[in-house]
C-alpha cells in the first residue's frame, strides 16, 4: 500500500494472534523512499534468535542502498512489545539485484535449534539467486554459502 505523498514506498502490517482476532493492524511500518516497494514480501520466520518470540522479515527490492534497485531485507525480532525498528538488515550486492523479491522461512535447516530463512534476488547476469541466512543467538546479516 502506498504511503500518502510517497508513491510506491510501501507499507507492512503486523497482526497479533489471539482469541479475539480483528482486522486492525497492531503494528504498521511505512516505507520512506518513493519506489523502494517496502513490504513487497513479508514472511513470518519462527524464532531465529532463540528468545522465545517469533520474528518476521520484510523485503524491499527497490531499495538503492548498494546501487539502483539493489534491494534489501529487514528482519524484525518479536517481543512483548515489537517495534518498527529493524534488528537485522541485509543489502543487495549491487544495482539491479533486487534482494527481497521473495523471502521465506525454511525451518531449522542446520539442526542448531534456531529457525533459518531465505531471501531471493535477481542479479542481471544470472537466472536468480536464493540466499540462506542462519538463525542463532546473534543472527548474522551474511548469507550462508550454499
Amino acid at each position: 500500500q502506498d504511503v500518502p505523498g510517497v508513491a510506491n514506498a510501501g507499507r507492512a502490517y503486523l497482526f497479533f494472534g489471539g482469541a479475539a482476532l480483528d482486522a486492525t493492524p497492531d503494528l504498521s511500518i511505512n516505507g520512506s523512499v518513493s519506489g523502494n516497494t517496502f513490504g513487497a514480501t513479508v514472511a513470518g520466520l519462527g524464532d531465529i534468535n532463540g528468545d522465545g518470540f517469533s520474528d518476521w522479515v520484510v523485503g524491499e527490492p527497490g531499495d538503492d542502498s548498494s546501487g539502483i534497485d539493489s534491494g534489501r531485507v529487514l528482519v524484525y525480532f518479536g517481543g512483548a512489545n515489537p517495534d518498527s525498528t529493524s534488528d537485522l538488515e541485509m543489502r543487495g550486492d549491487a544495482g539491479s539485484h533486487r534482494l527481497g523479491l521473495h523471502t521465506g522461512a525454511v525451518g531449522d535447516v542446520n539442526g542448531d535449534g534456531y529457525a533459518d530463512f531465505t531471501a531471493s534476488s535477481n542479479p542481471p547476469t544470472t537466472a536468480g539467486q536464493v540466499d540462506l541466512f542462519l538463525g542463532g543467538a546473534a543472527p548474522s546479516a551474511v548469507a550462508h554459502a550454499v
